[in-house]
């Protein structure tokens, strides 16, 4: 999985290697999220991903993004809270 920190204006996410004529379902901690659009905007922390559904009905699921919130500008990310 990849990790980003999520700062102001918030972290668009992108779905890659796409040609027309596939449909995208954008997933926020395993719950259905987002538009059918090739990009979304992550305002909460937690774990994404994307499916992607071509004209014949097969899915791709992405890998899972984690956008994390607690992190330290121009350092290491900040131990997860207890």
């Amino acid at each position: 999985f990849t990790s980003f920190c999520n700062v102001q204006p918030f972290t668009r996410l992108y779905a890659t290697d796409s040609d027309t004529g596939y449909d995208f379902q954008w997933y926020h901690d395993g719950n259905p999220v987002g538009v059918n659009s090739l990009t979304f905007t992550a305002i909460q922390p937690g774990a994404y991903q994307v499916e992607a559904t071509d004209e014949n009905g097969c899915t791709a699921l992405s890998n899972i993004i984690t956008i994390d919130t607690g992190c330290n500008p121009g350092g290491p990310p900040s131990p997860p809270a207890p």
